[in-house]
């Protein structure tokens, strides 16, 4: 990946031949882009969340780094403009100094700190595979998803999503289109054609909602005893 590889980072910065990134990982790296926008995809993440009750959140990635930032951000700003509540940062590299792929002490950091947040709890996650590990330690700690804890990623990827025990909820990043327009940037490049000055940003397509967030939560028990009777 451009953003960890210094080989390509060099590698790119010698070449004279049109170049499109379809990420903004290293925004300091001059070069024309296509991509999704992330601030956006945080802003419908909460929007989604809030929209079924859920005054309580928190946003999980296991890196943080550009991209994650702007996705956490963007949810974090619009969650807490709506609700008063800002939502608890969880990027575990921001608690960590044993590493992104120590999953073992990741899992117990986790299951720690989803005990102490309040419930019901809404979770946006920076990926589908993120919002996986969350869902594996809340049914390992015996949540109910979505009544105590809803779970929602990004990409709506079917092989992460459909294969969970609890289907997962996901804002749609509109991957294809950003491949398109990137590949329609790179042939006007290629044609002699000049690049925008600023990224041209890609709006998620909603939620494609599964049964991670398919319900509607209340702050008063007795109110949520009636949602769960009529479900």
């Amino acid at each position: 990946q451009v953003n960890k590889r210094a080989d390509f980072i060099r590698y790119i910065r010698r070449q004279r031949v049109p170049c499109v990134d379809m990420w903004i990982f290293r925004p300091d790296i001059p070069l024309p882009r296509r991509s999704g926008d992330q601030r956006l995809i945080g802003q419908t993440a909460a929007d989604h969340l809030l929209e079924r009750g859920f005054r309580n959140a928190a946003y999980f990635s296991t890196e943080y780094e550009h991209l994650h930032k702007l996705r956490g951000e963007g949810f974090a700003d619009r969650f807490a403009e709506k609700s008063g509540n800002r939502p608890k940062n969880l990027a575990w590299a921001l608690h960590s100094d044993s590493g992104n792929d120590n999953w073992r002490a990741q899992h117990v950091w986790l299951k720690r700190t989803l005990h102490a947040l309040p419930k019901p709890l809404g979770v946006f996650c920076y990926s589908d595979y993120d919002a996986a590990k969350i869902e594996s330690i809340c049914l390992e700690s015996g949540y109910a998803i979505p009544d105590e804890v809803a779970i929602l990623g990004v990409d709506n990827d079917p092989l992460v999503c459909d294969n969970n025990p609890v289907p997962l909820s996901s804002v749609r990043h509109d991957l294809f289109r950003i491949g398109y327009e990137s590949a329609a940037l790179l042939g006007t490049l290629m044609r002699g054609g000049s690049a925008p000055d600023e990224p041209i940003l890609i709006s998620p397509r909603g939620v494609e909602i599964r049964a991670s967030t398919d319900g509607f939560v209340a702050s008063d028990p007795i109110v949520r005893s009636v949602i769960k009777f009529f479900q």
